[in-house]
């Protein structure tokens, strides 16, 4: 009854006719879910220690990694008016190649002769220039000559001053022997010795040698002022040059600062006028044209098209939270799985991803963006696909290190941050066509 004999016998029993044995069999059902609990546990506890590859998941978009490559908009470099398209939305341009035409709409370069007109005054003012350095050449040997020409008049009075002074030394010499002459002719006189007639001649040549010494004394003195007359008039002569000299050099370096002003001018306007074409920076394609048709007046630094560079040195900008930055190193592998490409992508076993791309960590940002993520760009590892357009999605897996399964629930759980590996010191990037174009041809 208790079902434990070795020999039993309710498979030679119908199980209806006794109660018993319904009441201690076990049924089937029981036994096989009994059994697969069992199995699924046994597999359970060995998946737990399956290695699992630790990672950091985050979606970005295709970008260009060099700057220079990146979308761009080509604006007008001058407030103009498009008067002609050359390129429509999907053309191929090379750099250098003519995108449009603009012309003036600033009324002081609508004169067509505008270079000729400044060149006429340019010529002008050099004429000028060169003049007024004649002039204050003239002026400096002016001044030069009138230096020369006093120290020749120097020299002359100097001459006469010193005749007149030899002469009015002489003068007094003579008077005071006059003088002593009189008066001994006087005392003579007096004592009877002289007579009248005798006296009165010591007079007249006392008086005579007066005269002589007051004219020399004159002439003397009319030679000294003679002399500073000169000095002055020959300083006020050579100062009026000296004023002209500068006064000429003053309007030679005016016309010279004016002459600059014009190259200065002529050279903006040749370079506005080469802005009248607007041309293609760079190598690309024409994937949006601004403006609506013609004659329509833009402003300077306005955009009227965008220009998609042909490059394939392409990257993936992905964003990752604060506490996964500290862990992060460049050159860290990655796995990426781009939109409209069909993939299959376990994030924690890389080896069985398929539809995947192999890349790795090339620069991670040390300025948060505006929702507090740190930036990351990541460089391919092995040829990405041909067509992928700037700005598709991307899912990229960061790998980091391997742990068991367990460890990875309980780390999730508990919100610690992942294991990471020690980076490769530096991964060579792949190289581009055009690279590897120039390396065939060196």
């Amino acid at each position: 009854m208790l079902n434990i004999s070795e020999n039993p016998i309710k498979d030679k029993v119908a199980p209806e006719v006794l109660n018993t044995f319904e009441k201690t069999s076990v049924s089937r059902t029981v036994r096989r879910f009994t059994r697969w609990t069992m199995v699924l546990t046994i597999f359970g506890l060995i998946m737990l220690f399956i290695p699992w590859t630790q990672n950091i998941s985050s979606y970005g978009r295709i970008t260009n990694y060099d700057p220079a490559v990146r979308p761009q908009d080509v604006q007008s470099p001058i407030p103009g008016k498009i008067t002609k398209w050359f390129v429509r939305e999907g053309d191929t341009v090379a750099e250098g190649d003519t995108l449009a035409y603009l012309a003036e709409v600033d009324p002081s370069y609508f004169d067509p002769e505008l270079l000729q007109r400044i060149d006429q005054e340019l010529e002008a003012k050099r004429s000028a220039a060169q003049a007024y350095k004649d002039k204050a050449d003239a002026q400096a040997d002016q001044v030069s000559a009138l230096q020369r020409s006093l120290q020749i008049k120097r020299g002359e009075l100097d001459l006469k001053i010193h005749t007149d002074s030899a002469d009015y030394a002489a003068a007094e010499i003579g008077m005071n022997l006059a003088r002593r002459q009189y008066q001994r002719a006087d005392t003579l006189f007096r004592e009877g010795i002289k007579s009248q007639y005798e006296l009165e001649q010591r007079l007249q040549k006392f008086q005579e040698a007066q005269a002589k010494f007051t004219s020399a004394r004159n002439k003397y003195n009319q030679s000294l002022a003679e002399r500073q007359r000169v000095e002055a008039d020959y300083a006020e002569y050579i100062a009026k040059a000296r004023s002209e000299q500068f006064t000429a050099i003053s309007s030679r370096e005016t016309a010279l600062a004016e002459i600059a002003k014009l190259v200065n001018r002529r050279s903006t306007i040749e370079v506005r006028q080469s802005y009248h074409t607007v041309t293609a920076p760079q190598e690309g394609i024409v994937s949006r044209i601004y403006i609506r048709g013609i004659a329509e007046n833009v402003k300077a630094g306005d955009a009227i098209a965008e220009l998609f560079p042909t490059s394939d040195d392409r990257a993936v900008e992905v964003f990752v939270r604060p506490m996964d930055l500290p862990i992060l190193r460049e050159n860290h592998h990655a796995q990426i799985e781009f939109e409209g490409f069909p993939a299959l992508a376990i994030s924690g076993e890389p080896g069985l991803n398929y539809g995947t791309y192999a890349s790795h960590v090339a620069v991670i940002s040390q300025t948060p963006e505006s929702d507090g993520t740190f930036r990351v760009l990541l460089r391919p590892s092995e040829d990405w696909p041909d067509r992928l357009p700037f700005g598709t999605g991307a899912r990229a897996y960061i790998l980091l290190d391997e742990v068991p399964v367990w460890y990875e629930i309980w780390r999730q759980i508990n919100g610690f941050p992942a294991e990471a590996y020690d980076a490769p010191t530096k991964i060579e990037p792949k190289k581009s066509d055009v690279e590897r174009v120039k390396d065939s041809e060196k």
